[in-house]
C-alpha cells in the first residue's frame, strides 16, 4: 500500500498543480491551479479535519461550487491542532 501511494504522489506532483487552501471567516476554501497559474476544473472537494489525538474531534465537510474553480463551505474547525487531507476529484482516476 506504501508502494501505491508513493507512485499517486509522484503521479500528482508531475502535473504541477498547486492547492490552494483558505480557512478565513468561519469559511473553508480550496482550489487548484496549475504549472500556468489557471484555474484546474474539479468535479468536487472534500476536506477531512482529523485530530491527531481524538479521532471522535474528525470532521468532514463537502465543499461546494462557489464561484470559477473554487469551492468553499461554512466551517469553524475547533481550536488546536488538526491534520488536514483533502480529496479534490479532478476526474483523472
Amino acid at each position: 500500500q506504501f508502494n501505491k501511494k508513493a507512485e499517486e504522489g509522484r503521479a500528482q506532483a508531475a502535473l504541477g498543480w498547486t492547492g490552494q487552501l483558505t480557512i478565513a471567516w468561519g469559511e473553508v476554501r480550496y482550489r487548484i491551479i496549475d504549472a500556468a497559474g489557471k484555474p484546474v476544473s474539479l468535479h468536487g472537494v472534500k476536506v477531512l479535519f482529523r485530530h491527531p489525538a481524538y479521532e471522535k474531534e474528525d470532521e468532514s465537510v463537502t465543499l461546494a461550487l462557489v464561484s470559477g474553480q473554487e469551492f468553499a463551505a461554512q466551517h469553524v474547525p475547533r481550536d488546536g491542532v488538526w491534520i488536514i487531507e483533502i480529496d479534490a476529484d479532478a476526474g483523472l482516476a
